[in-house]
């Protein structure tokens, strides 16, 4: 392998380690992932999604993310409340 191609296998492994890395921070469940800067939440198949949503939108806010996409058509859902503001 020339120097270049070892350069590109190691950028491409560094961005895979990154990722994973990223990933395993988060607080949330399986169905919250990071991707491209956006904070994705897919819906649950054990029913109830508002802990993962929950967890995405914090994520997003102590992240400093811009976007939460909901990446599935349908999401079960119970009252979901500000953390910010007093109980």
């Amino acid at each position: 392998m020339n120097r270049k191609s070892t350069f590109y296998v190691v950028i491409g492994f560094l961005a895979i380690f990154c990722k994973v890395a990223i990933a395993q921070d988060l607080d949330c469940a399986a169905e919250v992932s990071i991707s491209g800067g956006v904070v994705e939440v897919a819906a649950s198949s054990g029913g109830d999604d508002t802990e993962n949503i929950q967890c995405a939108l914090q994520t997003a806010v102590d992240g400093g993310y811009k976007d939460v996409y909901l990446s599935s058509s349908e999401y079960f859902r119970a009252t979901m409340k500000d953390e910010r503001t007093p109980a």
